[in-house]
C-alpha cells in the first residue's frame, strides 16, 4: 500500500540562498518520514539548486 503524501508548496520570492536554506530547515523539522511522502514545490527558479543540494533529504521535489 502507498504512503500518504504531504506537499508543501512555496510561492514566496526569494533568492535560491534562501529557497536552500529554507528547505534544510524543513528537512531539520520533519519527524518520522517512514510514514508519510513528503513533496516539496518550490518556485522553477529554485528546482535545479535543491536537486543538486538535497541529497540525503527525504523529500521529493
Amino acid at each position: 500500500m502507498r504512503r500518504p503524501m504531504m506537499a508543501g508548496n512555496w510561492k514566496m520570492n526569494m533568492t535560491v540562498a534562501e529557497a536552500l536554506a529554507l528547505a534544510r530547515q524543513i528537512y531539520q523539522l520533519v519527524g518520522d518520514t517512514s510514514v508519510v511522502e513528503q513533496l516539496l514545490c518550490p518556485p522553477s527558479v529554485c528546482l535545479h539548486p535543491l536537486k543538486a543540494a538535497s541529497d540525503g533529504m527525504p523529500f521529493l521535489l
